[in-house]
């Protein structure tokens, strides 16, 4: 009996080791494949159309598995779930932009000069997501960090020559950031109208008007770079799709700030190679095979609680046994 006791004991021990090392959660709540072409049937703009395709790429350990524009829901905090875009897939991490501004009317630099950099933008910013918690961590340098290895520059002259730095500014730590000149032209965007990919400029004040699909709040969107043509003006994507440096750093009644973040891929247990689920739209009426992030937290951690219980008793167990046969000769 006091063997059975005691194997018993060691078997349960091993359920809950094997039990910690497979749960695992995901702050992914769902992904979906980006493509802004409207005849197709999977047109997938906002992440919340009816044809938009599932994907699991966020799972694949292997850089670019996620491609520029795929929408990722992402719950941001245990309270908070919000829609992001992929800017780039390092295959560890992934750098996305939120759909939408976390403040509007914000204004680069109140100093009104551009060679200090835009210091007010950041700090609201910072303010807006320091309960983030889902998010990791960003420390770089504005002057010296090569954001996807794009370009470390804060000046630019045009929008795809920026080649000296207009400011420098001491390392930061923050949940999110703002979005680089370099990394918008990396995405196709120019000075052009509409040049940009839909996702970027869309929930504009008249994205409409240039081919985006939802208008919203704030005529455009500040990067983190200045004009090197002069000191007053930086560099914003505009609602018309394109780059510019139409305004002054101070204007407060104008452009947007979206937070740029950046996550770790979850590690999992994936069948699908990344690849997009095929048939599997975005109707209420499919069955919904995510896992609901805050749940899942929840079961892990009552789960590590009541194996940790079982864990003692078990020690506890064995305990008692090995001084039971000791003591009776054994």
């Amino acid at each position: 009996m006091k063997k059975k006791i005691e194997v018993f004991s060691l078997f349960i021990l091993g359920v809950i080791i094997f039990s910690i090392n497979e749960v695992q959660a995901s702050s992914v709540v769902k992904a979906y494949t980006y493509n802004q072409d409207s005849s197709d049937d999977n047109y997938c703009v906002t992440g919340e159309e009816a044809t938009c395709q599932k994907t699991t790429c966020y799972e694949q350990k292997t850089g670019g598995s996620c491609p520029a524009g795929t929408i990722i829901e992402y719950q941001v905090n245990n309270d908070t779930t919000k829609f992001f875009y992929v800017l780039y897939d390092d295959s560890n991490t992934i750098t996305m932009q939120q759909r939408e501004n976390v403040l509007n009317g914000i204004a680069w630099n109140s100093t009104n000069n551009n060679t200090q950099g835009p210091i007010t933008a950041l700090e609201t910013l910072e303010e807006a997501t320091k309960d983030w918690n889902n998010v990791r961590e960003q420390t770089y340098t504005m002057g010296y960090s090569n954001f996807g290895g794009y370009g470390l520059y804060t000046g630019c002259s045009v929008y795809n020559s920026c080649s000296q730095n207009k400011y420098t500014l001491n390392t930061r730590t923050s949940r999110a950031r703002l979005i680089t000149v370099q990394e918008a032209v990396a995405l196709g965007c120019t000075s052009v109208g509409s040049s940009c990919p839909k996702w970027v400029y869309n929930y504009l004040s008249n994205s409409i008007t240039h081919g985006g699909t939802v208008n919203s709040s704030g005529e455009g969107i500040w990067t983190m770079n200045s004009y090197s043509g002069n000191e007053y003006q930086a560099w914003n994507i505009y609602y018309s799709g394109g780059l510019y440096y139409n305004n002054s750093v101070n204007r407060i009644d104008y452009n947007a700030i979206r937070p740029v973040i950046l996550i770790d891929k979850p590690t999992v247990s994936n069948n699908n190679d990344g690849a997009t689920i095929e048939g599997e739209k975005n109707t209420k009426n499919s069955v919904d095979q995510e896992v609901n992030v805050k749940d899942t937290f929840r079961t892990a951690y009552i789960g590590y609680c009541i194996g940790t219980i079982i864990l003692i008793l078990g020690i506890v167990v064995i305990f008692q046994t090995y001084k039971k046969q000791k003591n009776k000769g054994f």
